[in-house]
């Protein structure tokens, strides 16, 4: 069975967002937990509505090793910026 999304799109890389806005269905997921209410994630991204954010979270709900696969790839991206600014920043010190 497959689902027709009404506020959902592959980006130019494959990941779900919010269509037109660039905002993806992880970075909904992840903003969830700043957030007391679903509702207030509209003010986190304005130019989604609230069907769009609620369309994205169960989107995220239903595809949990793909929110977990996107976090992992951020936190290695994460890991590997905060390694070479330490590397330059020992380089201009002379360690």
């Amino acid at each position: 069975m497959s689902l027709a999304f009404k506020y959902l799109a592959p980006d130019e890389h494959g990941d779900i967002e919010i269509a037109g806005t660039g905002v993806g269905a992880y970075d909904v997921f992840g903003q969830r937990k700043f957030c007391e209410r679903v509702e207030d994630l509209v003010e986190s991204f304005p130019t989604c509505s609230l069907a769009a954010i609620y369309e994205a979270m169960a989107y995220a709900l239903e595809h949990p090793d793909e929110m977990e696969a996107i976090d992992q790839a951020n936190m290695a991206v994460q890991e590997q910026v905060l390694k070479e600014a330490r590397e330059r920043i020992r380089a201009r010190l002379g360690k």
